[in-house]
């Protein structure tokens, strides 16, 4: 008759994997005190002036950007971490989640000047 071995697997850990440290850290969040985050930002709109759309931005937002989202205070919703966009595509194509609504708000704004 053949022996079972019983074999011993090791803890895991957290669960959390690390970064590797030789790749760049696009996807990742940076807070700054306060909870405001720094990481790069994506567009996801359509086109208006000072951004078109999937533009990404690594240094903050352009004041032409802020201008038009002090204007239309929606289009906040539409500038998403790096990271979550492929979570944000799915959404945009997705009939009548908060991400297409906003789309659609912004494109027909757009078209009527």
């Amino acid at each position: 008759m053949s022996e079972k071995k019983q074999v011993q697997i090791p803890a895991m850990d957290s669960g959390v994997s690390k970064p590797d440290s030789t790749l760049p850290d696009v996807g990742n969040k940076t807070m700054k005190p306060g909870g405001t985050d720094t990481g790069p930002r994506i567009y996801i709109g359509p086109g208006i002036p000072g951004a078109k759309q999937y533009t990404v931005f690594n240094n903050g937002l352009p004041e032409s950007l802020k201008e038009k989202a002090k204007e239309k205070p929606f289009l906040n919703s539409l500038i998403i971490p790096v990271g979550k966009l492929a979570q944000a595509n799915r959404e945009l194509d997705t009939e009548g989640s908060a991400l297409n609504i906003l789309f659609n708000k912004a494109v027909k704004e757009i078209q009527e000047g």
